[in-house]
């Protein structure tokens, strides 16, 4: 018998695992959205960080597995993710490579 409501339609087929991603990447979410109202941005960035750092809070998890570390600092991960922000890993990634390249030639 299926469930009535949407919702506990929806959490029926869920797995425990994906509850765990989906609730990761509502708190990243949730904080990066607080953080760009604090620091005055444009509502459409503020809503597109907040995606960006939700889908990559979906997988961070993923990656943690890929690893080798224990999935139980999926959430703490996905805390730091919101904190930063989609600009500032962006700068990050950029940062670390372009080292990375300079040093290598």
């Amino acid at each position: 018998m299926l469930p009535t409501t949407p919702w506990n339609f929806t959490l029926h087929f869920l797995s425990d695992e994906q509850i765990n991603m989906l609730i990761n990447a509502l708190i990243a979410a949730s904080l990066s959205l607080l953080f760009n109202i604090y620091r005055n941005c444009s509502r459409r960035r503020t809503i597109s960080e907040g995606i960006i750092c939700a889908i990559l809070a979906w997988f961070v998890v993923d990656l943690l597995i890929l690893l080798n570390i224990s999935r139980d600092w999926g959430t703490l991960a996905s805390v730091s993710i919101g904190l930063l922000g989609a600009e500032d890993i962006r700068k990050g990634f950029k940062s670390f490579f372009c080292h990375y390249w300079d040093k290598k030639r």
